[in-house]
C-alpha cells in the first residue's frame, strides 16, 4: 500500500540528527535516503509529490522549521499537510536547547526577545496544530537520553511500521545529547576536548521568560516539566 511520507517539524539541537541517522538505516526507509534532505524545504504540493511519490515510505526532516524567523510561511505547512500521513517533533529542555544553539555556532548577540521566542513551545505547536489536519505527536528529548532504544521503538510505533534498532546505535552521532555536547565541541566540525565549554549566560529576565513559557507548555500538553525550570 502506498503511504504518504512522515514529516519531522521541530526543533534543531533536539535529536533530529540522531533520528535522521536511525531512519537512514531502516530497510523500509533506506531507499528514501536521498529524499530526506535534513533541512530541505518543499514549498508546494507539486514539489512534495515529485520527490516522494515514488516511495512507499519516506520521512522528511525539517529541524528548525517551526522556530521564529525561519522564513517559512503558512503555505509551507498547508502543502506538507496535503501529502503527509503523520507529523512529529521532539522537544528538549529550552535552556539546554538554547545553550546548545549558542554552543554550536549560532549568534552570540541574542537578546531577551529572541530567547523568549525560541522557548515559546506552546505558541509554535499551537500554531502547527491550527494549520495541520493530520495527526501530530510530540516526543521528548529527555526520553531519548534516558533510553534510546525505547525512544526509537515509540517513534516507529507512531509511524505504524516495524521497528528496527540499528546495530551501530552506540556509534551513531547523538546530536548535542551526550559526550559531544558536554565536551567543548563548539563552532567547529573538529571535536576539541581540550577547549573549554562555553555556555550561554541566561539573564534573570531570560529565566523569568523561559520559566513562564515552560508553564504555558505544561498547560498545553498537561505534563509536568518542573525538572526543566531554573
Amino acid at each position: 500500500m502506498k503511504i504518504a511520507h512522515y514529516q519531522y517539524l521541530g526543533y534543531a539541537r533536539s535529536g533530529s540528527t540522531f533520528l535522521h541517522e536511525v531512519f537512514q538505516q531502516h530497510p523500509y526507509l533506506q531507499a528514501c535516503t536521498s529524499s530526506v534532505p535534513k533541512e530541505g524545504l518543499y514549498l508546494t504540493e507539486a514539489q512534495y509529490k515529485q520527490t516522494f511519490d515514488k516511495f512507499d515510505y519516506s520521512i522528511n526532516m525539517h529541524p528548525g522549521v517551526i522556530l521564529p524567523n525561519f522564513g517559512t510561511d503558512d503555505d509551507f505547512f498547508k502543502s506538507a499537510d496535503l501529502v503527509t500521513t503523520k507529523f512529529f517533533t521532539c522537544v528538549r529542555n529550552p535552556y539546554d536547547m538554547i545553550d546548545s544553539f549558542y554552543m554550536f555556532g549560532l549568534p552570540q548577540d541574542w537578546n531577551e526577545l529572541t530567547i523568549l521566542a525560541l522557548s515559546d513551545y506552546s505558541k509554535h505547536i499551537s500554531r502547527l496544530q491550527s494549520l495541520l489536519t493530520k495527526p501530530f505527536k510530540i516526543f521528548y528529548f529527555d526520553d531519548l537520553v534516558a533510553n534510546e532504544q525505547e525512544f526509537i521503538t515509540n517513534v516507529y510505533n507512531w509511524f505504524e511500521i516495524p521497528c528496527v534498532i540499528p546495530n551501530n546505535i552506540d556509534q551513531i552521532y547523538r546530536n548535542a545529547s551526550s559526550q559531544n555536547y558536554l565536551t567543548g565541541f563548539r563552532r567547529s566540525s573538529i571535536r576539541t576536548d581540550q577547549e573549554p565549554v562555553i555556555h550561554y549566560e541566561f539573564s534573570t529576565q531570560d529565566i523569568v521568560n523561559i520559566n513562564a513559557n515552560i508553564l504555558k507548555f505544561e498547560q498545553l500538553v498537561n505534563k509536568n516539566f518542573d525538572h526543566w525550570k531554573r
